[in-house]
């Protein structure tokens, strides 16, 4: 039995009776007696009545306001005096008859196609890192064969746990499918399983407002006690990079990408080092010049007697020409037992600049390369910000050291 006594909403789909339920404009919900329901265009084409379904209305399914547009477009072709059956079967044909990409190789070229129109290589890297290892499993899949059970599989192992990254996962993917739609490779009125809103939000727990982002930081007060035990630390650059990059308040990939043509004598201390870090590694996309003093400083000096002349990185890896890993700094910290993040040691310095310091709130935010105040306050600070961050560092090297920086022994 057909229902038709006026339209449908959102909130009645899952609740419908077993039967034909009509929207409207030839479109149906039709529910089973086992409980599946699926949105239906029922039409007639040249006197015979016909039948195509628009996609799955489960929990998980296609939203009222996707299937009325989805009618619409069947709808239109109708308009055109075309069978819409004929017309997606001719469709999908002849995407098949061209041959359909694998995921893994139409998002390389994706990647490739869009990187010179990137802010900076570290967010190429990303793409490329996050496409190859979070997106494995569907690497080898062709694009239109990707449905949401893919998905959850991808996302779900980390959406609680590492939320910002499965958010990008999840947007990236959605992009290369849409892409891959546009060229011709997955039908028209196929949805996007990587879709969020009214699709995978459904099916994915909620995650608290304030987990993404959210790095473990050390209270400062131990941080004098875990950088003594850090510096007993040899076992490869790891240990170093990790205290560089305490040191210096950098993010990790500025460590890991650091070359040594970015460093200079500071003219005011000659124990001392400017850091210019490029704008294409820079969050900001501008310049970042960093002081670099007393342990910090000390630390380009000793690695650069080690210096391999055919590699650009301060960091150097074990293969050669690349630098150290992404992970490195993260296995010493795991090495040390010590349940923290690398970019946690950030909000570390930005509490002991706040309770123990009385430099200013913005100059706190300068060390850290965050945008503070509005343009006028911005102006000035690019004038004599790097003076004021330098006696900070400093103050900051004192307290890491627990007091005036002095090499150790066996690095004298």
């Amino acid at each position: 039995m057909v229902s038709v006594s006026r339209r449908l909403k959102q909130s009645d789909i899952q609740k419908l009776p077993p039967g034909m339920h009509a929207d409207g404009g030839n479109l149906y919900l039709a529910v089973q007696k086992s409980g599946s329901r699926q949105w239906v265009m029922i039409y007639q084409y040249e006197r015979r009545r016909r039948e195509i379904g628009l996609g799955g209305a489960g929990p998980n399914g296609m939203p009222l306001a996707e299937a009325r547009t989805e009618a619409e477009s069947v709808r239109a072709i109708l308009r055109q005096g075309l069978d819409p059956k004929a017309v997606r079967s001719a469709a999908v044909n002849d995407v098949m008859a061209r041959g359909v990409p694998t995921f893994g190789d139409f998002a390389d070229e994706y990647i490739e196609q869009h990187r010179t129109g990137w802010k900076n290589e570290k967010h190429a890297a990303q793409w490329v890192m996050t496409m190859r290892e979070y997106a494995a499993p569907i690497r080898d899949k062709p694009v239109n064969e990707i449905v949401t059970a893919d998905l959850e599989a991808i996302l779900a192992p980390i959406w609680a746990t590492k939320n910002e990254t499965a958010t990008r996962v999840r947007g990236r993917i959605e992009a290369i499918l849409d892409a891959a739609r546009v060229k011709g490779h997955i039908d028209e009125r196929f949805a996007n399983p990587a879709r969020f809103e009214g699709h995978l939000k459904l099916i994915l727990p909620k995650v608290g407002k304030l987990q993404r982002g959210h790095h473990k930081a050390l209270p400062y007060s131990k941080l004098p006690e875990f950088m003594s035990r850090l510096r007993q630390d040899r076992a490869g650059n790891g240990s170093r990079a990790l205290e560089f990059t305490i040191l210096t308040c950098v993010r990790t990939s500025n460590t890991l990408l650091a070359e040594w043509s970015e460093f200079q004598a500071d003219h005011s201390d000659p124990d001392d080092l400017v850091w210019t870090i490029p704008a294409r590694k820079m969050k900001t996309g501008k310049d970042f010049a960093v002081p670099i003093v007393g342990r910090a400083a000390a630390i380009i000096k000793i690695l650069r007697k080690h210096q391999d002349e055919a590699s650009p990185y301060v960091f150097r890896g074990t293969r050669r020409r690349q630098p150290i890993s992404n992970g490195t700094m993260e296995r010493v910290l795991d090495r040390m037992k010590v349940d923290v993040t690398v970019h946690g040691f950030r909000s570390t310095f930005r509490d002991w600049a706040g309770d123990l310091q009385d430099a200013p709130a913005e100059i706190a935010e300068a060390v850290l390369a965050h945008t503070y105040g509005g343009k006028t306050e911005q102006a000035y600070r690019r004038l004599d910000a790097f003076e004021k961050r330098r006696a900070l560092m400093i103050a900051w090297d004192d307290f890491c050291w627990g007091s005036p920086f002095a090499l150790e022994p066996d690095e004298a």
